[in-house]
């Protein structure tokens, strides 16, 4: 049987009786409507308070805002700027993985740049010890050291590193013990920085790739880590330009002259003419302070003894005397330029430096190697084509012997002048007159090589008399020539 309810379960708690017979509604409890809303199919309300801290329903959640009305433009530059920012958050993560992937490199290229700026702070010191030797010398011998500092100065507009700098002012000759000491101090500071700095590049390239011819330093520095290499490999220290190898060489580097001729920048040209001629009294420096023959400790090149074994071509004034050459060929390219400009006083420069050079030249040129040049560029170079000449007059029907005898003489002369030549490379060095006389030999290979046609000899050429004698000689005169001679007797 169903349970009834008693008198007091008969309606919910909150139930009140009628008051008057009136009619009371039934005010249901915030439990009571939450469970029976499954039954009434009715979603329950799940923002509603069911602690007891009060009696008070919690308020119905506010309606959800609805966004502004955006146009086309503005959701198309909503939408760029959500791609940009998702790019860039691409980009830091790649950039990320790849620092990570590049930690130990870049490690190692960090830990040799730490070096290199913890050995940098030793300059000053060095520096102050270099000028405190140099006003020693000043005071002790002030017109020498006056010398020395007008080659500092020489120095300062031939060169352009450090290390390139205090290598040529090794060059100066006889200085002071401490201001050599100095010097040679500040030459391995210099050289140790170029050896960091060298490893840095080497390792960056060895790690992102992209080597490059000279790896991208400065010409003079990278001259100097090379020779410094060699110089390891022999177990030596490091090598000071100018010493056991070419001066020419020197002048590949910053003082370029094709670069000179063909960067013209406005207010350049002084420059350029102030560097080459500092290049070639920095030389002549070095040069003057060689000795012939001479065991130099730093292994320098010796001067040209024409008693001596050694060959010009491995002098030091062989190779200043290269170098002059295409110092002055090029500074003679440039004349005609400068005659144009507003400032004639540059032009005046430019032919000042050339006297100069040019008056110092006979000094060098001990085995007249100018003369021989410039008999390779006019009398050999114009002689092939008289040959030519003389060969197509020969070739001639009816040509005369004399047209022989000149042939025979242009070719003469030209094999005279090769052999020349070529004695005179064996004397003083193989090519030391350069290629372009054999070019020209080669070149003309078959007309120098052509012989000319036999001679016809007849009774009346004086050559066949002289060589053959005459051809009636010794025969007995026949009768029309004894009539004949009789003729004439009655005649005279």
């Amino acid at each position: 049987m169903p349970r009834t309810r008693g008198p007091g379960q008969r309606g919910p708690p909150g139930r009140e009786p009628s008051q008057g017979g009136r009619h009371v509604t039934w005010d249901l409890s915030e439990q009571r409507a939450i469970g029976n809303a499954a039954r009434r199919r009715r979603t329950p309300n799940l923002f509603l308070n069911t602690s007891l801290e009060g009696e008070d329903p919690t308020p119905a959640p506010p309606p959800s805002p609805e966004g502004p009305q955006l146009t086309e433009e503005e959701i198309e530059v909503l939408e760029h700027l959500q791609d940009a920012l998702e790019e860039h958050a691409e980009m830091m993560q790649l950039q990320e993985a790849e620092r990570a992937r590049d930690k130990k490199a870049n490690d190692r290229i960090d830990a040799v740049d730490d070096q290199r700026r913890e050995h940098h702070k030793m300059e000053k010191p060095l520096l102050a010890n270099f000028a405190k030797a140099c006003e020693k010398w000043k005071k002790a011998d002030p017109t020498d050291a006056e010398k020395f500092r007008e080659h500092c100065q020489e120095v300062v507009c031939a060169a352009t590193e450090p290390v390139r700098m205090y290598d040529m002012l090794s060059w100066y000759p006889k200085t002071p013990k401490a201001v050599t000491e100095a010097i040679r101090s500040l030459q391995m500071f210099h050289h140790e920085q170029v050896d960091f700095t060298y490893k840095m590049r080497l390792l960056e390239e060895h790690h992102y790739g992209g080597a490059v011819p000279g790896h991208n330093l400065h010409p003079e520095v990278y001259h100097a880590s090379r020779r410094d290499r060699a110089a390891q490999k022999n177990q030596g220290s490091f090598q000071t330009f100018g010493f056991n190898l070419k001066h020419h060489d020197l002048a590949e580097f910053e003082e370029y002259f094709d670069a000179w001729t063909d960067i013209d920048e406005p207010g350049f040209e002084r420059a350029r003419i102030r560097r080459i001629l500092a290049n070639f009294r920095v030389r002549r420096t070095l040069l003057e302070g060689t000795g012939p023959e001479v065991h130099h400790k730093d292994h320098r090149r010796p001067r040209y003894d024409p008693l001596g074994m050694m060959k010009f071509c491995d002098t030091a004034d062989w190779e200043l005397v290269e170098w002059s050459l295409v110092a002055l060929g090029s500074m003679q390219r440039l004349a005609p330029e400068y005659e144009h400009l507003p400032d004639q006083n540059i032009k005046k420069s430019l032919d000042l430096a050339i006297t100069e050079i040019d008056d110092y030249f006979p000094s060098l040129d001990k085995i007249e190697l100018r003369q021989t040049t410039l008999t390779i560029n006019t009398t050999f170079a114009n002689s092939f084509a008289p040959l030519r000449q003389a060969q197509a007059t020969m070739l001639l029907p009816g040509a005369p012997a004399q047209t022989r005898d000149a042939f025979l003489q242009h070719k003469d002369n030209i094999w005279r002048m090769a052999l020349h030549f070529h004695k005179f490379e064996r004397t003083h060095g193989d090519t030391i007159l350069g290629f372009e006389w054999r070019r020209m030999v080669h070149t003309n290979s078959d007309l120098i090589g052509t012989r000319p046609p036999p001679a016809l000899w007849t009774m009346d050429d004086d050559e066949y008399v002289r060589r053959s004698g005459h051809p009636d000689e010794d025969w007995p005169p026949t009768e029309d020539e004894s009539d004949d001679a009789d003729e004439m007797d009655q005649a005279q």
